[in-house]
């Protein structure tokens, strides 16, 4: 069942445009407004929330050029820092170079989960116990 969900692209691309709607949302929202209740990292998260966006490009897409969605991806992180340096100081964001690095981390991590997918599925013994 879970090969079938990850063949079908319309629902890759239509999470994938969530993604970016709710990733761009969150980047440029002022820090006080995010609900930080969540004992996370700002840069685990950062790699979350790339690794997510990796995966749903690159299985939204029948041809996947997965070198071009990682770099596409990346570029956005580094879009985004900027972004946010030019945001107003009300907003308290700024550019940080280590969020940039934690948002390629999640882009390769991203990367090799697809990679794994792609494997498993070609073996025709991808199962999943529940």
């Amino acid at each position: 069942m879970l090969s079938k969900i990850l063949q079908q692209k319309s629902f890759f691309k239509i999470l994938f445009i969530g993604w970016v709607c709710i990733s761009f949302g969150l980047f440029v929202m002022p820090s006080d407004k995010i609900n930080d209740n969540v004992n996370m990292s700002d840069k685990v998260a950062h790699i979350l929330v790339f690794a997510v966006g990796m995966l749903c490009l690159s299985l939204s897409q029948k041809k996947q050029n997965l070198v071009q969605n990682a770099v596409m991806l990346i570029f956005y992180g580094i879009a985004v820092e900027f972004i946010q340096a030019s945001l107003p100081i009300s907003y308290h964001r700024g550019a940080e170079f280590l969020d940039a690095v934690a948002d390629s981390f999640g882009v390769l991590i991203g990367y090799l989960l697809v990679l794994f997918l792609k494997k498993k599925l070609a073996s025709k013994t991808f199962k999943i116990g529940f």
